[in-house]
């Protein structure tokens, strides 16, 4: 899928002609693909938002005044969401939910980053190591580790982290209070060093994080750089691996 037609980082021309590298960023040479693991739905990052209100004017007819307000709550908290994943330079996002083994269910997000390298053209080798502070920052010093993917070296990081905000029944709390999560981070730089594509997995489950891990992992050993004229491959059937997208490009 091309991400250009759902965000606004298509890039775009000045009216001198010339493109400001803020507006051609990510770059349209830096395609990407890589495979969704099963469980996950893609969420748009880019939705209607006047199909998603004609939606809740329909459906508020049939809700209570709290479950009216409830609902608009929920829909302004997502395009919140998505606006901050835009503006972070997200390609993809996506919500995953799978039996927990004891007749429950475990969720995770996924959610996959294009970010800017501080000198562009890197090694990637050197763009790997030198994203690694970054990649485990939220953890803390020594949480992460160079690994080897099939399209090369990248910097991984794994932790629990707390964030302000709004637990609930599924969400576990530090003792201030936060919501607590565990996360998976990876950094696989593009081999030509245009770009760093960062991974993030996230659960509230601490349990099944190792699990998610190991599925973040399998996923970024699946991520494929090429040209916009490659074309995209065919998924092998079965395994953890559903589907090939195509995401930048």
């Amino acid at each position: 899928m091309d991400v250009s037609a759902l965000t606004s980082n298509a890039p775009s021309a000045s009216p001198s002609g010339t493109r400001d590298p803020a507006e051609t960023f990510p770059p349209p040479s830096a395609r990407i693909r890589f495979t969704e693991p099963d469980g996950f739905l893609r969420v748009d990052l880019d939705p209607d938002l006047e199909a998603l209100r004609e939606v809740f004017q329909q459906g508020s007819a049939f809700l209570s005044a709290d479950e009216q307000y409830a609902m608009a709550e929920g829909l302004a908290a997502m395009n919140v969401t998505l606006r901050a994943l835009r503006e972070r330079h997200a390609v993809y996002f996506a919500a995953g939910a799978h039996d927990d083994g004891a007749g429950g269910v475990a969720s995770a997000t996924l959610t996959v980053f294009v970010q800017e390298p501080f000198i562009p053209g890197m090694n990637p080798f050197e763009l790997a190591r030198t994203s690694l502070k970054a990649i485990e920052a939220p953890f803390g010093p020594d949480s992460g580790a160079l690994i080897h993917l099939a399209s090369g070296v990248a910097a991984a990081a794994y932790g629990v982290v707390a964030y302000a905000g709004a637990p609930n029944d599924t969400v576990p709390q530090d003792p201030e209070g936060k919501a607590v999560f565990a996360q998976a981070r990876i950094g696989l730089p593009h081999p030509d060093g245009e770009c760093l594509l960062l991974l993030e997995m996230a659960t509230p489950y601490l349990e099944h994080a190792d699990s998610y891990g190991d599925i973040l992992l399998g996923v970024a050993d699946t991520v494929r750089f090429g040209s916009a004229s490659d074309a995209v491959a065919e998924p092998e059937p079965g395994g953890v691996i559903a589907s090939i997208t195509s995401v930048l490009g």
